[in-house]
């Protein structure tokens, strides 16, 4: 992670930190972003793992976004 405003740059780009994650889809028909369909992308930092992360985002961040592309299918496991 990068982060840059004005003169001062913190992180970078190709620096890796690890963190762990949850991905929470949401299928909201056919139709991909118009019919509902969403995600939730959420990281954990660990502050000894992933300082730069923890000090800009902390122990846990939930990123999300709109869906302009794909569609998401959740099946019934018991199908």
């Amino acid at each position: 992670t990068e982060v840059g405003q004005a003169k001062t740059t913190i992180g970078s780009r190709t620096a890796a930190e690890h963190a762990t994650y949850m991905i929470e889809a949401i299928d909201g028909g056919i139709g991909g972003g118009r019919a509902g369909d969403a995600f939730a992308f959420t990281a954990f930092f660990d502050p000894k793992e992933a300082p730069v992360n923890y000090s800009i985002f902390g122990p846990k961040f939930t990123f999300t976004g709109k869906m302009v592309e794909g569609e998401i299918t959740i099946v019934d496991p018991r199908e």
